[in-house]
């Protein structure tokens, strides 16, 4: 309430009893708003993980000097796959952190929002004209309407502070996602410098023996030259394999938080191989709908609008009301109090287009959210099919290409030892295994990458940025425009 009371002397007596009634009122909702500041800090943090699925330490240390715990110096210690590297991540990459701070701002907003407004102190002196003295006034105000609106101000920041732990999960497992691909991307980076290794010497071989043919007299200038050729390109080859392996592995750094001689860790170097079995998917939109953390989010703001609407009505439905206890001095010397009383007049902002405009945003966001509904669902029918898609390539890789173009290699060497075709037969027949490896090697990091993100969806999290969104036309560009076009030129 808005109370006024004489604060100078004389009119003590008279205002004792509401000031102190002010002064308990005031610390009471103080003392209300100043509960246990690091417990609920911790307690939402452990929401915000839990809600993620994975477990995650908020560190509230003011000095975090950027170091490693002991807890990741350990895993670190291990040859790294991708479940480690997600718990790395989510132990120490600082950009999480940072997004945990998010809660602390969502907590001081719930504090503040249990806070009556300041009372005002208004104090005014006039002077009689004929110089006999003064008129001394002196009032202490506080807002009734404040108070009235505190549980809905308390209500709409709880409503905050949940999309805020909405959001910190929604980050949480974003990031989860970012260095599980990243340390695949690694891995099948790895994989192409391995193959590119064993490639250039077989090149290197080849082309010694190619030198010993010719100076022997039995191989032509032209086909040492395309020996040549192959072995030169064969480091070329390794060289942006290394390159493309370097950059892989800084990515990997950077969502791990790690630097200086942390980023000394060994892993495994193969993608695991293509599982006998999928974990079921079944009824996967249905899944994707109820743990939807997005959904949550979009529904959670829906009622942040709503509240907001409601608090807005009441403030220009009901004037701003100061009451209280006025004390005046007169000019002779005697102290008066009475009751005080002031009130807004709601003469040209009566909230005309506060309704239509709160009505017009509800139902933008409603819509906003059956579209996203809809999205996932979508996202879920096709995450599914791209990580079947995505096993079914690298098994006819692995089943048939590759053995495939090995007996097609072989028999080539062999009647190239017979003489019976030439070098650039062989060549072109070393080529296609080549790609068909690399080939492989992709799809099988697609895989991986398609069955972590369809994970991701069934967890609660949409895919809204992916950087796989539009792998299936790769997938079937790589696939069969260039490996039709390879087998146009056989």
């Amino acid at each position: 309430m808005r109370h006024e009371t004489c604060l100078a002397e004389g009119g003590w007596k008279m205002s004792k009893i509401p000031i102190l009634a002010i002064i308990f009122l005031l610390e009471f909702l103080g003392g209300c708003a100043s509960t246990s500041r690091d417990k609920t800090l911790d307690e939402m943090g452990k929401s915000a993980a839990d809600q993620s699925g994975y477990q995650v330490q908020w560190n509230t240390s003011i000095t975090d000097s950027g170091e490693i715990s002991e807890e990741v110096r350990k895993l670190l210690q291990d040859n790294l796959n991708a479940d480690i590297a997600v718990q790395i991540a989510l132990a120490n990459n600082r950009h999480l952190q940072a997004t945990f701070e998010e809660l602390g701002i969502a907590h001081t907003t719930l504090v503040q929002a249990q806070l009556p407004d300041n009372p005002a102190l208004d104090a005014s002196v006039r002077f009689l004209e004929d110089g006999a003295g003064e008129v001394i006034n002196f009032a202490l105000t506080e807002n009734v309407l404040s108070l009235l609106l505190i549980p809905s101000k308390k209500s709409l920041a709880r409503e905050k502070m949940d999309a805020a732990m909405l959001k910190v999960a929604c980050v949480t497992m974003d990031l989860a996602l970012e260095a599980r691909t990243a340390f695949y991307a690694y891995q099948s980076a790895e994989q192409f410098h391995e193959m590119r290794k064993s490639i250039l010497n077989a090149s290197e071989a080849s082309y010694d023996m190619a030198q010993r043919i010719h100076k022997a007299g039995n191989m032509t200038d032209l086909d040492l030259a395309n020996e040549r050729a192959l072995y030169e390109q064969s480091k070329l080859d390794l060289s942006a394999a290394e390159t493309e392996a370097a950059e892989a592995r800084e990515r990997v750094n950077a969502v791990l938080g790690l630097w200086g001689k942390d980023i000394e860790w060994k892993s495994e170097k193969r993608m695991p191989e293509i599982p006998d079995k999928e974990p079921g998917n079944k009824d996967a939109e249905k899944t994707a709908i109820a743990k939807s953390l997005d959904l949550k989010l979009a529904r959670k703001q829906l009622e942040i609008t709503a509240q907001k609407y409601g608090i807005t009505k009441t403030e220009l439905t009901f004037p701003d009301l100061s009451i209280g206890v006025e004390s005046e001095k007169s000019e002779t010397e005697v102290w008066s109090h009475g009751p005080a009383l002031t009130v807004t007049l709601p003469l040209f902002n009566r909230g005309q287009a506060l309704k239509p405009a709160a009505e017009a945003e509800l139902r933008r966001e409603w819509k906003e959210y059956l579209a996203l509904a809809v999205e996932i669902r979508s996202e879920t029918r096709t995450a599914v099919y791209r990580m079947k898609l995505a096993r079914q390539q690298a098994l006819y890789y692995m089943n048939v290409m590759l053995p495939l173009r090995n007996r097609i290699t072989n028999e080539t060497q062999q009647r190239y030892n017979a003489m019976l075709v030439g070098v650039f037969e062989l060549l072109q027949a070393k080529q296609h295994e080549i790609e068909a490896g690399a080939h492989y090697i992709r799809e099988l990091q697609n895989y991986w990458i398609a069955r972590a993100e369809l994970e991701q969806i069934l967890s609660g999290r949409i895919l809204k940025s992916s950087p796989h969104r539009g792998l299936l036309p790769v997938i079937q560009r790589e696939v069969f425009g260039e490996f039709a076009g390879s087998r146009e030129n056989d």
